[in-house]
């Protein structure tokens, strides 16, 4: 998930990988009542992503689909003008390749 300020620049991205790490890692220090009183007193900045990749709409989808390789992540931000205006994830980029299941029959 992009995490956006007030004008809907980018300041992060919270991934499954940011939850699951957080979570594993307490969950290897505190029992199960400790942890969800932990957890639930988390703030979305103390876990998330900071450091980004983005993007532009211009960008050709195949140097999309090769940073999504590279930086071995599964979505990257669509930012135009500083301002988040979408994502392209893998997903999209394997209907753009091999089409949507739709397309099969």
């Amino acid at each position: 998930l992009p995490v956006l300020d007030g004008h809907r620049r980018l300041l992060g991205m919270l991934t499954d990988h940011d939850l699951r790490r957080v979570v594993l890692e307490r969950c290897q220090e505190e029992g199960p009542e400790q942890l969800r009183a932990r957890l639930a007193g988390l703030r979305v900045d103390e876990i998330m992503t900071w450091a980004v990749v983005t993007v532009t709409p211009d960008r050709d989808l195949r140097d999309a689909a090769r940073m999504m390789r590279d930086y071995v992540v599964g979505a990257l931000p669509v930012v135009d003008a500083d301002r988040v205006v979408g994502m392209v994830t893998a997903t999209d980029v394997i209907q753009a390749v091999v089409g949507s299941p739709e397309d099969a029959s």
